[in-house]
């Protein structure tokens, strides 16, 4: 996870408690907090990212006994005040059950609003509901509506299910040339599955020209984050290539970097401020 516009007080609180992935507060909620006694108070007292805050504590089990139940209801109550991020972890917790009885269609209700606000991890994770619910509520155009937002914001995760979906003709019209683009942008943000199936696409021509050193090069690149369809792939391509065009190959990777990226733009929070966004990553 990453830090969108955190102030020194945010560093500070996190670092005092022990907590390093604590969303910004709004301007004066930091004030005055040093422990997780006063932070529980500053929620009770209404502060909406200390509501979230302190979900994600006991969701996650940070320095407490993990504690669902509890993690729902500061959740919701930050949730109920349009903060983007506690919406999104409200429909998650909802869909998986945790803390009470799984319940889609009440998840869509709660991811729709953080997708709406443009969260890229509720778009995505709503794309994902509508596209597996099994109570009726499952609808694949929506699905790839909202796929194809996630993707367009640049989130990685859903730029490779969506890269998926086009190359295989998967809930929408076969492209695989499309689908070549949408998994090069998620290989280079280093997403191993998409550079597995880009280098994968390179190394038949699929989509695009045949390059096999450009093929190799991406699938090095997911084998050494431990991709094992990529170590599969490479050991069959060695037999294919010559010594040269392998280690000319694996040069290029050791030799590549993430282009620049323009990061994911967060919602604004519920009074104007910046949510955090985890940097989602499988």
């Amino acid at each position: 996870m990453y830090f969108h516009n955190i102030t020194s007080k945010t560093l500070l609180l996190a670092l005092t408690l022990g907590l390093t992935h604590l969303a910004p507060l709004h301007a004066g909620e930091y004030e005055g907090i040093h422990t997780l006694d006063e932070a529980i108070r500053a929620a009770n007292q209404g502060a909406v990212e200390a509501q979230n805050s302190l979900a994600m504590i006991y969701r996650d089990g940070l320095g407490v006994t993990r504690d669902y139940k509890a993690a729902l209801k500061w959740f919701r109550m930050a949730a109920d005040k349009g903060h983007a991020e506690a919406q999104y972890n409200l429909g998650m917790m909802l869909h998986d059950g945790k803390g009470g009885p799984k319940n889609d269609a009440e998840a869509l209700k709660w991811l729709r609003k953080s997708a709406d606000q443009g969260m890229a991890e509720a778009q995505f994770a709503l794309s994902e509901v509508y596209r597996t619910a099994k109570d009726g509520s499952n609808n694949d155009q929506e699905a790839m509506r909202w796929l194809r937002r996630s993707s367009e914001q640049g989130f990685a995760e859903a730029q490779y299910y969506l890269g998926i979906c086009l190359r295989d003709g998967k809930d929408c019209p076969q492209d695989a040339t499309e689908a070549a683009g949408w998994l090069r942008k998620a290989a280079d943000q280093e997403f191993a599955k998409a550079q597995s199936a880009l280098g994968t696409m390179l190394a038949t021509g699929q989509g695009g020209t045949k390059d096999l050193i450009q093929a190799v090069m991406w699938l090095q690149l997911a084998a050494d984050q431990g991709d094992p369809a990529a170590s599969k792939k490479l050991t069959q391509l060695g037999q294919e290539m010559s010594r040269e065009q392998m280690a000319q190959a694996k040069d290029l990777a050791r030799r590549w970097s993430p282009p620049n990226l323009k990061p994911i733009s967060p919602p604004p929070g519920p009074s104007g401020g910046a949510t955090q966004h985890p940097k989602k990553a499988e």
